[in-house]
């Protein structure tokens, strides 16, 4: 009898050990968090950790060259981003999804990096998130497409960027 109760408590040992932790991000499916984060602005807002760091390269009239700007967004200054139409299909869709392992599986990190890189035509944004607080919440937006010199002048050395290319 101690045997089998040796072996019981070794086999439940054993399958808590296998089993995900309850707060495990591959249960917050995160491919169906794009998809409403994108089509919700009341979503999306509250899905953002503000101030919100933001990247973007931008165009300087001064230097004539492209400089990366670092800047904070606040909730108010927040402009709904519908993101690409691939994130609003509803019938034959499919996503590109490369996995890191023949498991099909994500890391359980807490972090995915949302990506737009253009083939030959300057795309490149990136949206970072973070598990937090029991939710994924928008922590880093970069926009880092190459641009093309722009035409506005304050007369203070102006620098033009552009919105994301999903909004152009």
């Amino acid at each position: 009898m101690a045997h089998k109760s040796v072996c019981l408590l070794l086999t439940l040992l054993l399958a808590s050990c296998a089993s995900p932790p309850a707060d495990n991000r591959q249960t917050a499916d995160f491919r169906e968090f794009v998809r409403h984060f994108f089509a919700d602005p009341e979503f999306q807002k509250q899905h953002i950790r503000f101030p919100l760091v933001t990247v973007s390269l931008c165009y300087n009239d001064d230097t004539a060259d492209l400089e990366p700007v670092v800047d904070q967004l606040s909730a108010s200054h927040w402009v709904f981003m519908p993101g690409p139409d691939v994130y609003r299909c509803e019938n034959d869709c499919f996503d590109i999804v490369i996995y890191d392992s023949f498991a099909r599986r994500h890391r359980d990190s807490g972090e995915r990096v949302l990506s737009f890189e253009g083939a030959g035509n300057g795309i490149n944004s990136a949206l970072y998130f973070a598990w937090q607080d029991q939710r994924w919440q928008l922590v880093r937006f970069e926009q880092l497409d190459d641009l093309q010199p722009g035409t506005a002048d304050d007369g203070h050395g102006a620098t033009e960027c552009r919105s994301p290319f999903w909004q152009q």
